[in-house]
């Protein structure tokens, strides 16, 4: 797939192509006064650069430590394409970008527009999306982040729900809590699975219409299996991606569809006995309505003893409640030593919780707190 050949966008109801596209782009840049929206214009110009075939993006994180990679532009056309085959997203069908265009996921939306010659629609990349944006057409496809998804149901009117084809959710894990609110029969929502590296998803999973118990199931080319720690590995030649080690620990049902069980960088190891705390989150989230996280503590005798860290105020019946469920519902390496609060969580600009720096903050607020010795 030549990328080059692929320089027409339809904005406002214009389609424009070549020099006519790049001199518009340039116009939109300069004239843009928030940095969200000049980041779409200033993507829009990087694709339609001459003589280079890829574009520089931040990594995430979620396969090493964040950089800045080159992600090739015939890559991004093929995962492009692969999403808007497997959702059936026909041409002339507008796009809705409600993320920012600064991640992967923000220029994957515009290169969709591009490829499928579809309308390119935005709006600033609030929590509430929707709340300032008119919408006139038909939406054949949205992405937003899980927090953008839950204002949305909170917020939007039927009649605007039902102008929405399809809804792609990533950048954080998908709410448990969230699935009991979504949607028949409009929109289909699907949970993404993928990173920087590949373009964004690579993998997508329906939440609503009666399959809210289904597995990411792998887009066209693609081909996973696990690593000698249970880890996801990658493969696909169409994405630059060779044998791409992740740290999600998952679970393979078929050759195409997976289960992910969890990170192997949030794995305690307490006294030997190694322990993966998502699971059992997902047990504990029946009794505590709050944000919370299972981390773990220095401990002199086990190394790591585990902690149940709880976003907000000290709540003593909450901690009472969460200390019964764990005596009665886990096994004794899997209890809790200490319930902790953390007044505000630390996250990132999509709303992913950052663990292990909210685990550091919690260790020196302890410190900070114990009493100095005479």
């Amino acid at each position: 797939m030549n990328w080059s050949d692929y320089d027409k966008l339809k904005f406002e109801g214009v389609t424009r192509s070549g020099l006519e596209l790049l001199v518009f782009a340039q116009e939109k840049a300069n004239a843009c006064k928030e940095v969200w929206e000049k980041a779409i214009w200033d993507f829009v110009l990087d694709w339609l650069q001459p003589g280079v075939d890829y574009v520089e993006q931040m990594t995430s994180g979620s396969t090493g430590t964040p950089k800045v990679i080159q992600l090739s532009k015939s890559a991004m056309l093929y995962s492009a394409m692969n999403t808007l085959t497997y959702l059936g997203i026909s041409n002339e069908r507008s796009l809705l970008l409600a993320i920012s265009a600064e991640y992967i996921g923000g220029k994957m939306m515009i290169v969709r527009a591009i490829l499928g010659e579809h309308e390119l629609c935005y709006t600033k990349p609030t929590k509430n999306p929707l709340e300032n944006f008119e919408m006139k057409d038909d939406i054949a496809l949205m992405a937003v982040v899980p927090y953008q998804l839950e204002q949305i149901l909170e917020k939007a009117s039927s009649s605007e729900m039902e102008k929405i084809h399809h809804i792609i959710v990533g950048g954080a894990p998908f709410p448990e809590n969230l699935k009991e609110e979504l949607p028949d029969p409009f929109p289909f929502i699907h949970a993404t699975y993928g990173m920087t590296e590949t373009c964004s998803h690579v993998a997508l999973k329906p939440l609503n219409h009666g399959e809210e118990n289904a597995s990411f199931k792998l887009l066209s080319g693609i081909t996973g299996n696990v690593d000698y720690r249970g880890c996801l590995v990658l493969d696909c030649p169409a994405l630059n991606c060779r044998d791409l080690a992740t740290n999600d620990l998952v679970r393979f049902s078929s050759d195409k569809e997976f289960e992910v069980l969890g990170r192997f960088d949030n794995i305690i190891n307490s006294g030997g006995v190694k322990i993966n705390p998502e699971p059992l989150e997902v047990k504990l989230r029946e009794i505590i309505d709050r944000p919370f996280f299972i981390s773990w503590l220095p401990n002199a005798k086990l190394g790591q003893a585990i902690v149940l860290i709880i976003e907000g105020s000290v709540d003593k019946e909450m901690v009472g409640e969460a200390v019964n469920f764990m005596n009665d519902e886990f096994d004794r390496f899997q209890k809790a030593r200490a319930v902790s609060f953390v007044a505000k969580f630390l996250r990132t600009p999509t709303g992913k919780l950052r663990r292990e720096a909210t685990r550091r903050k919690l260790v020196r607020g302890m410190k900070k707190n114990r009493p100095s010795s005479s």
